[in-house]
């Protein structure tokens, strides 16, 4: 359904005009009670989990999806909020209620990378070791932020020492790397809603990216990670070189085109696999 993928405009202008009021909630009680669909039900538990009332977002969320119909668009989406506010209302503890959820969700989208993290947390808590590596790699594969892939790297070097597993009884699956932190003066330029900043690595006189990741402001308080899994293509990847050029480029998120875009940040021959962390000032 459209209001839950794209997050209707009405949300986000009304807690804009009512944060000062402080009665966000309170609107959105009165709309369950009023009118009781499930968007409603959907917004006011997302409320409770911004305000970290996890208990009342659980709540929220069954009664959002009990009203919700079964194969309704998505759904899966919901889901994954659900178990979301399950862990967190149970001190961010694995529960059976939240691995059901879990797996309900992997049922429909085996690829949906917060429930892979989430089953992976429940093999951990059972000393499931293995199972919470090949977990934690798959929804590694599936996801493209930097920072979501380092917490789960670690989280995987924790699993691999408790359960003594190393790289020969399972294979990592970031073979290839490259770190980068992107220095953004918020003085010179103010980011605009529909700006986004390509940061990716280049063979030299080549313009097809090797790696490439979108960074939004979230992202740059700490390293970006480029990996052999954000290849552009199947046939060339950070594994197939020793050395790159990085690149900054200051894009819109609606254009697919790779090629626009301004770039404001470029270091050159710099060595895949390093353990440095390339530093880019970004000139605006």
């Amino acid at each position: 359904m459209d209001w839950l993928c794209e997050r209707s405009g009405f949300y986000t202008r009304f807690a804009h005009a009512a944060a000062e009021s402080s009665k966000i909630t309170d609107f959105l009680q009165y709309r369950t009670e009023r009118y009781d669909r499930a968007e409603d039900w959907y917004y006011l538990a997302t409320e409770y989990m911004r305000a970290e009332q996890y208990a009342m977002a659980v709540d929220a969320f069954e009664t959002a999806l009990e009203k919700l119909p079964k194969n309704a668009e998505g759904r899966v989406a919901l889901l994954v909020e659900y178990a979301q506010a399950i862990f967190y209302a149970n001190g961010n503890q694995s529960s059976p209620k939240m691995q059901a959820v879990v797996s309900a969700i992997l049922q429909q989208d085996p690829t949906q990378a917060i429930a892979l993290d989430l089953k992976g947390v429940a093999d951990f808590a059972q000393q499931n070791y293995l199972g919470a590596i090949l977990s934690w790699q798959e929804a590694i594969r599936y996801s493209a932020h930097s920072r979501e892939r380092l917490a789960l790297l670690s989280a995987i070097n924790k699993a691999r020492e408790l359960g003594r597993i190393d790289y020969q009884q399972v294979a990592p699956i970031i073979t290839d790397q490259l770190a980068v932190k992107v220095e953004w003066d918020t003085a010179q330029y103010e980011w605009h809603q529909d700006d986004v900043l390509l940061v990716y690595a280049v063979l030299n006189g080549q313009k097809m990216p090797l790696a490439i990741q979108r960074v939004f402001p979230e992202d740059l308080e700490q390293p970006i990670l480029l990996t052999n899994l954000d290849a552009m293509t199947p046939t060339a990847s950070l594994a197939q070189v020793q050395t790159v050029d990085l690149v900054v480029k200051l894009s819109n998120i609606n254009d697919n085109d790779l090629t626009k875009g301004r770039i404001i940040g470029i270091k050159h021959n710099l060595l895949v696999n390093s353990r440095e962390i390339f530093v880019i000032k970004v000139a605006l």
